[in-house]
């Protein structure tokens, strides 16, 4: 059921969902969804090809699940290889930070995946060759920028008609050198040491899930089929065999070293005789991948040497990724803080150049043939980049032409920026509403040109906020709140900035004091009171010598000779405080005063 949307985008209903999307992407139709996610299919009007659009389950409910979103979308954009999934897109119908409830992903569409194909049929040793050739190429691009899978399992590996994979699901990554947590790889695909949970685990992980899915691959069935975490730890070394006295030293929990040392000795299984229809060759790939310490496992770079891919291997092929900046992803911060970083890098991101088919090009990339008697085609052109450009901050545009060899003329507003080729950046230093990006593409020798404008919405929000003001109240001068909000939002943009202020709120007396004589007579009865500013809820204690009495009026009589006498009060008060109502508080203040005794009116001595 179509609904009406703002301006470019339209709504539709998917499976009691409401997905807002770009006029670009038509006929929605769900193919997955995930605890994380629902996946559906588009066609991408301006690409002439189908994709995929993710849309994330709540991001933005909570701290956990809005960091966990900004990581996904910046490992999305940073991945640039073919067997690795990348983002083609990412857009959000909103155009304020504060509005901002959903954002959608957009990457290649691939038809099925591993866990499907296996189940519709059986794979030849070729099929499965090149195959783990191509997840492994992936394996070596995502561990070069420092980044462990942590999922890796037949259903987030995608395949196209073509025997084409990619990697997918980011959802669970983490950089190698993060403190891991134990339960993460779907439990048939799970590592040993992340069962015996390990904290320091490694990219090896990852080896041993590509293992693990390279032999059912070859079986047909899942290799280790455990029906809990500690079945799964015995299905493992069924085959493996029982870890050596080395390995279970380096266990760093007591508890699955005292579980390891219980087991009965079991030797290890020749997996030639497992994999009896299986080549020599890919059975060593096994042995190596499976080794039940991860420091003995090869790497995704060592097992692509291996002889069982040399027919498919093209080193030059095997690139590396540039080191994942992990700087953000191990910050403890706000929900409105991931927020507003997760809007900032959907708003700065940039098309990837090999992900757009140039308009006027065949579907397989080539120049369209022209009859002879017509050597010219129309030449078109149009720019492309983000839709909203935020104040201060950085943005590119692109202009695409048919044309052959193009002479680009492109600028913004009446700042006459002019950039050279078809690329053009620039910084909005103020807030206009809306600038206006004007592209002439000409093209050279034949006279022919065509233009093209794109109009980007200014995004302005104040620059900062502070609170002044005391760090500690009375409760009389404070009606039990302590945090103070302080947000400034610009009206037009409806971008905001939020400062808080923890204020302690303080539930004892401030001060104290006794008042009464400073000299008494002996045998003479004068009386003291204790002055406090405190809640009613405040206790009196008083002693005299040690002498200890409720109460905050105290009556004294010396009825022999000393030279002084000393006064002590306690003032008590018990409350709790809102957040913390299970516990007591005690605030507590002190005052002493000496009195000097005098005897028959003179000072004794």
């Amino acid at each position: 059921m179509a609904m009406r949307a703002r301006t470019g985008f339209y709504r539709q209903e998917v499976n009691r969902t409401v997905w807002e999307a770009p006029e670009r992407y038509r006929d929605l139709k769900q193919v997955g969804t995930g605890a994380y996610g629902t996946v559906c299919s588009a066609w991408d009007r301006r690409m002439g090809a189908q994709v995929a659009i993710k849309k994330l389950h709540r991001p933005f409910q909570s701290k956990l699940f809005a960091k966990r979103a900004f990581r996904e979308l910046r490992l999305l954009k940073h991945m640039k290889h073919e067997n690795v999934i990348g983002l083609l897109d990412v857009f959000t119908a909103e155009i304020a930070l504060d509005r901002l409830r959903d954002f959608y992903l957009v990457m290649p569409f691939m038809g099925t995946d591993l866990g499907k194909l296996m189940k519709m049929e059986k794979l030849s040793e070729d099929r499965v060759q090149f195959l783990v050739y191509q997840m492994l190429r992936g394996l070596k691009y995502i561990h070069s920028a420092g980044i462990i899978h942590r999922d890796l399992k037949p259903g987030n590996l995608a395949i196209n008609p073509d025997c084409e994979l990619k990697i997918l699901d980011f959802g669970l990554a983490r950089q190698a050198d993060a403190e891991m947590t134990g339960y993460v790889v779907t439990r048939w695909y799970r590592a040993p040491e992340v069962i015996l949970n390990w904290m320091h685990y490694t990219q090896t992980v990852d080896i041993w899930s590509a293992g693990c899915i390279m032999a059912e691959m070859l079986l047909g069935k899942p290799l280790f089929k455990g029906s809990d975490h500690l079945d799964q730890l015995r299905e493992i070394m069924k085959i493996t065999g029982t870890p050596a006295a080395d390995f279970v030293v380096k266990l760093q929990s007591q508890d699955a070293k005292n579980y390891i040392r219980s087991l009965p000795k079991v030797p290890k299984k020749d997996l030639h005789s497992i994999f009896s229809k299986a080549s020599s060759n890919a059975v060593c790939v096994l042995e190596k991948m499976l080794l039940l310490d991860p420091e003995q496992r090869v790497s995704a770079s060592q097992a692509l040497d291996l002889p069982f891919f040399s027919e498919f291997r093209d080193t030059e092929e095997e690139t590396e990724a540039q080191p994942y900046d992990q700087t953000m992803d191990n910050t403890d911060l706000p929900l409105d803080q991931w927020k507003r970083h997760t809007f900032t890098e959907i708003l700065t991101f940039r098309l990837p150049r090999d992900s757009r088919e140039t308009p006027g090009l065949s579907a397989d990339g080539e120049e369209p043939e022209l009859d002879d008697d017509d050597n010219r085609v129309e030449i078109s052109c149009e720019i492309v980049g983000p839709d909203y450009v935020t104040v201060g901050v950085p943005c590119s545009v692109e202009c695409l032409s048919n044309c052959k060899a193009c002479t680009f003329s492109m600028s913004v507003d009446s700042q006459r920026a002019h950039g050279q080729g078809n690329v053009l950046a620039f910084t909005v230093s103020s807030w206009v509403g809306v600038v206006t990006v004007t592209c002439t593409a000409a093209e050279d020798g034949r006279g022919g040109s065509a233009n093209a404008t794109k109009k980007l919405q200014v995004l302005d929000g104040p620059a900062n906020v502070s609170i002044r003001g005391p760090s500690w109240l009375h409760p009389s001068e404070m009606d039990k709140s302590k945090t103070l909000v302080c947000k400034a939002t610009n009206s037009v943009s409806g971008l905001f900035i939020a400062a808080t202020q923890n204020i302690t709120v303080t539930y004892g007396p401030s001060e104290i004091q006794i008042i009464g004589p400073d000299v008494i007579s002996i045998s003479e009865k004068q009386q003291f009171v204790c002055s406090a500013e405190c809640l009613p809820s405040c206790r009196y204690v008083w002693s005299v010598n040690s002498q200890t009495v409720r109460g905050n009026v105290m009556e004294v009589t010396v009825d022999h000779p000393l030279k002084s006498v000393t006064l002590k009060w306690s003032f008590r008060s018990l409350s709790s405080r809102p957040e913390e109502s299970s516990v007591l508080l005690a605030f507590i203040l002190s005052a002493a005063h000496t009195v000097t005794a005098l005897y028959h009116g003179s000072s004794l001595l």
